[in-house]
């Protein structure tokens, strides 16, 4: 970020990208001086994005579902405002292990939505 502040042109982006830089920088920094604290910071984080998601997608529901489309929506917001509380209750001592947790969900998520678009790729190719 450091090197692309200083090639660009003009002052207002030269001013962002050295700011996007120390940005960087310091959270660097702070991360290797304090990884704990570090992690707990990101597990509060996570838990307060989960809590705000949950509420949207339950608002989202509402606004754009009537019957049975608002349902599914709706749950799934439950859900994630459920995880939200979950991840605060653990916290802080689950700051070591609910990054982690939620990283190799994700994973093991897309893992298998390559999977499937790989195979659903395959199939389409072969019916042609």
């Amino acid at each position: 970020m450091a090197i692309h502040a200083f090639q660009s042109k003009g002052w207002r982006t030269f001013l962002i990208q050295s700011l996007f830089a120390a940005l960087y920088i310091g959270l660097g920094v702070f991360v290797w001086m304090a990884p704990l604290a570090a992690l707990e910071g990101l597990t509060i984080w996570l838990a307060a994005l989960f809590l705000v998601t949950g509420v949207l997608r339950i608002i989202a529901a509402i606004q754009n579902g009537s019957g049975g489309n608002m349902l599914w929506p709706a749950l799934s917001g439950v859900l994630t405002i459920i995880l939200g509380v979950m991840i605060l209750n653990s916290w802080p001592e689950g700051s070591t292990w609910v990054p982690g947790l939620l990283l190799a969900i994700e994973l093991l998520l897309q893992g298998w939505a390559l999977v499937f678009i790989g195979l659903a790729i395959k199939r389409a190719s072969q019916k042609q």
